[in-house]
């Protein structure tokens, strides 16, 4: 089967860090080969960030996040040099956008209103991890 190449949102990575449920959502992906996540140093720059503010760090431990940036590190194929453009309502998302076009992601996986009103970006389909994890059901389940 080819591979699927995807933009995970920052959000999803944070809640997976402090949240068991958000967490096996995300494994069911991380844990199937056919999945493949891009990354960027800005994701992790913005991972960082958010997940150190004071409300998050009470919530997970650092070995955690630690543990949690090897596993994603280790699925994913990084992208550099990012052309990033104004493409979204919110600046700070702009970075996703370059990072699935310069990859040949076909999805961003997000909660974000201000990247899913976009709904598509050139061939990157734009879509909420709960509809994602519906459409390839079939593959999710197999874990290779």
């Amino acid at each position: 089967m080819k591979k699927i190449n995807v933009v995970i949102d920052v959000n999803w990575f944070v809640s997976a860090c402090i949240n068991a449920k958000s967490r096996e959502k995300l494994e069911l992906l991380l844990l199937n080969d056919t999945i493949v996540f891009l990354i960027c140093k800005e994701l992790f720059d913005e991972f960082n960030e958010v997940i150190n503010r004071p409300k998050f760090r009470k919530l997970t431990s650092p070995e955690n996040i630690d543990n949690f940036k090897k596993l994603v590190t280790e699925k994913s194929i990084i992208i550099k040099n990012l052309s990033i453009k104004k493409q979204v309502r919110d600046i700070k998302d702009d970075y996703l956008v370059a990072l699935a076009l310069k990859g040949n992601a076909d999805y961003i996986i997000t909660g974000d209103e201000d990247l899913l009103i976009l709904k598509k970006v050139k061939n990157t389909i734009i879509i909420k991890l709960t509809d994602f994890i519906d459409k390839y059901k079939n593959i999710l389940n197999e874990i290779n």
